[in-house]
């Protein structure tokens, strides 16, 4: 680093309070795909693709190992830059999943792919299509404050 430049901010120690309301979205998030039967294989599928547009290397390396004790396989991990192209290596449910979890992190391509949005819709229903849109959107709030944070990635 040099002279001129300072240390990032580490917002979640700064503001608690928001870093606390974030975190209670997540047990929301989890509390909710209980109920509702979503695995939380799926949910950080979402989480793992979203981290991926956003290259949010803190959140990869979580919710890949996440996502590996939650029984994810690791084809499906490392292929899912490239999920439209990976055949059978995802379901139906994990394609809609993944269209939704793609839509709720690039706004441009959410008015742009409203066919794929509404047919992952019919996959999941409103229940789960709003669930995972909102495990989405959550992660994308944690994406942008670990990269604002430079917070580093644990195995670093």
């Amino acid at each position: 680093m040099s002279d001129d430049t300072m240390d990032r901010l580490p917002l979640g120690d700064v503001f608690k309070e928001a870093w606390k309301a974030q975190a209670a979205q997540t047990q929301a998030i989890w509390k909710k795909a209980e109920e509702l039967g979503v695995g939380r294989d799926l949910i950080e599928l979402v989480y793992v693709r979203a981290s991926q547009i956003n290259g949010c290397a803190f959140c990869l390396d979580v919710h890949v190992r996440e996502g590996l004790k939650a029984g994810l396989s690791t084809l499906k991990l490392s292929v899912t830059p490239a999920w439209r192209e990976a055949g059978a290596v995802y379901d139906d449910v994990e394609r809609a999943a993944l269209a939704i979890a793609e839509n709720a992190t690039d706004p441009v391509a959410a008015h742009e792919n409203t066919a794929e949005y509404d047919a992952a819709r019919k996959v999941l229903g409103d229940d789960k299509t709003a669930l995972l849109a909102w495990a989405a959107i959550c992660i994308n709030g944690w994406n942008r404050m670990h990269a604002l944070s430079h917070t580093p990635v644990e195995g670093a």
